[in-house]
């Protein structure tokens, strides 16, 4: 018929309703009409608890999906020694709104990020994501926390052609940054999990350390 009626209105019912009036004589009419319900904030999570490696700059990203009507501001806050604070958008956080990749979300869902940049020790704690309305209030929880490897689609990788021989001798690397490391055995470990470079493998995340016969030793940037 020409109405449609719509009984104990809830946020389940917002979205686009398409009215197609046909008399089998093509092309058919139709309306489009958009109904929105006002109510509090609704917040959900893509994931709560994050893991990054410290102090190699990666960075690590909190995703929060906010609904409302009216449009919810959202604020994002952290816990440090002596309570919560707000977080802003600066060179260490990194906020932003999501404008692609929505087919996901429901009807007047909104994609919202934090870019924690270059995790730090102090970055390891819990982070808060809070929308509100002149209706209400709502906010979600994550953990950011330690892990001895890169986390992430972003985290650089080795090429499969890179392989690492023996040492013949005792040789002396000096790297960048002015990190002077010396080779005593095949197997060696540096610092707080920056390097580690054992036989058949490299665990040097940021750029690629390479180890060939003859014990020439030089860096591809990723």
């Amino acid at each position: 018929s020409e109405r449609l009626p719509l009984v104990n209105v809830d946020i389940q019912h917002m979205g686009i309703y398409r009215c197609v009036a046909d008399n089998f004589i093509k092309p058919p009419a139709e309306h489009l009409s958009q109904l929105l319900v006002f109510h509090a904030p609704r917040t959900r999570v893509v994931q709560n608890s994050v893991g990054q490696a410290q102090n190699r700059r990666f960075s690590a990203k909190l995703e929060c999906i906010v609904q409302g009507h009216p449009e919810p501001t959202i604020t994002w806050e952290r816990v440090i020694s002596n309570g919560r604070v707000r977080i802003t958008d600066n060179q260490k956080f990194d906020i932003n709104k999501q404008t692609k990749d929505l087919q996901n979300l429901m009807a007047m869902e909104s994609w919202y990020s934090l870019k924690i940049i270059n995790v730090q020790a102090n970055d390891y704690t819990t982070y808060y994501c809070i929308a509100e309305n002149n209706f209400g209030r709502a906010n979600s929880t994550f953990v950011l926390f330690e892990t001895t490897e890169c986390q992430g689609a972003n985290c650089p990788s080795l090429p499969p052609s890179a392989a690492m021989s023996t040492f013949s001798m005792n040789p002396v690397f000096l790297f960048p940054y002015s990190f002077l490391l010396r080779a005593t055995s095949p197997s060696f470990g540096f610092g707080r999990g920056l390097l580690n470079l054992e036989i058949g493998a490299i665990g040097l995340r940021n750029k690629l350390l390479i180890i060939e016969p003859g014990n020439r030793c030089y860096w591809v940037k990723e």
